[in-house]
């Protein structure tokens, strides 16, 4: 089985299509050293108390109201667990790992301010086949806030997950995968899900089908001249760049 190395630039197609067919991932040394430079920029701002978005202070319309020790310490699981409803049937496994591998990319680049057990509780996953089940349709009306939120209750323990194919608590998935929940601190709740994971990963999987037919149009193409003898002038290149002429 390949392995891909994420690093702090954006994951080529090719590389997100093997993660999705089950490739390994694997944290670039330059990653791990970003990740933790990002993460003492939130650790100071801990310290110091400064009012600090969905870190010290609450989100959205409560942005501008202070949390308490005892509340920022329960905050990230709150956010996790606030965002993570949803309907309708589950996201197909691909959309699953592509949404995992783009969101763990993002992490890699630095700016997150996630922790770097994060970051590496995603490879994890990505790695063992622990494969969170949400539903398709988010119940927040911003980005893809609900599934990422349902994606995070797995790697903390709780929702719902595939291992080996078998559907299973969160917890119990990681247990058999042999992975320790992660503890959300600092920033890691809203890090991970307050992003465009599934959506970027979805794309992907769009651009990959329509790159193939149209690879297939044009094999369906050529044996159509082939078999009714056709002139092939018409797509000679010297053909396709020459202008028209008027009135023609």
């Amino acid at each position: 089985m390949s392995t891909v190395t994420i690093t702090e630039k954006p994951l080529e197609l090719q590389n997100l299509l093997a993660i999705v067919d089950g490739a390994r991932v694997e944290l670039a040394e330059g990653v791990r050293a970003a990740i933790t430079t990002s993460r003492a920029v939130v650790d100071r701002a801990l310290a110091s108390n400064d009012a600090v978005y969905g870190l010290t202070t609450q989100v959205g319309h409560g942005k501008d109201t202070r949390l308490s020790e005892e509340e920022i310490r329960g905050e990230q699981t709150f956010l996790v667990m606030s965002h993570s409803g949803g309907v309708g049937p589950p996201l197909p496994t691909p959309q699953v790992r592509a949404a995992l591998a783009v969101r763990l990319n993002g992490i890699a680049r630095g700016g997150s301010g996630a922790s770097l057990a994060a970051a590496e509780l995603l490879a994890a996953m990505l790695n063992a086949g622990v494969h969170p089940i949400v539903p398709e349709i988010g119940s927040v009306g911003a980005a893809d806030l609900g599934p990422m939120a349902g994606m995070a209750q797995v790697a903390i323990g709780r929702g719902r997950a595939t291992y080996l194919g078998e559907p299973l608590d969160g917890g119990e998935a990681l247990h058999r995968a042999g992975i320790a929940p992660l503890t959300l601190s600092g920033r890691d709740g809203l890090a991970l899900i307050s992003a465009n994971g599934v959506s970027i990963g979805h794309a992907a999987l769009v651009v990959a089908r329509a790159q193939r037919a149209a690879d297939a149009a044009d094999v369906a193409a050529a044996l159509s001249m082939a078999a009714m003898a056709a002139n092939p002038s018409i797509i000679h290149p010297s053909v396709a760049r020459a202008k028209p002429i008027l009135g023609q």
